[in-house]
């Protein structure tokens, strides 16, 4: 059920798994901010449509890129080659996220 695609944009195939809806849906006020589109849900929605992408193209080629805990911040972080498969798919959707170079991230962990 947690992988189960739910919310699937019909231009990118982009989704949002039913796990991940009903982890919205749990927080406080989650139902009335889903049905309203707040900005904290087109924020969630966008968050896991890039997750499961990465999550996606990573199982198919694990060198394309990976998500990880990012300890210094506290929470899940992605890694993927500048122009590469996984940063171009996302330029081609017009997903646009803030990007920062991390020389210090190790691709072989």
């Amino acid at each position: 059920m947690f992988r189960d695609p739910i919310l699937i944009e019909e231009e990118t195939g982009l989704y949002v798994t039913q796990g991940q809806l009903q982890f919205f849906l749990n927080r406080p006020n989650g139902e009335i901010k889903f049905e309203h589109e707040t900005i904290e849900y087109q924020d969630w929605d966008m968050m896991c449509k890039v997750y499961n992408l990465v999550y996606d193209m990573s199982e198919e080629d694990p060198k394309a890129g990976c998500i990880y805990w990012d300890s210094v911040n506290q929470c899940v972080a992605f890694y993927f080659p500048k122009d590469g498969k996984i940063h171009n798919k996302l330029k081609e959707y017009k997903v646009d996220l803030e990007f920062e170079d991390d020389d210090e991230y190790d691709s072989s962990n």
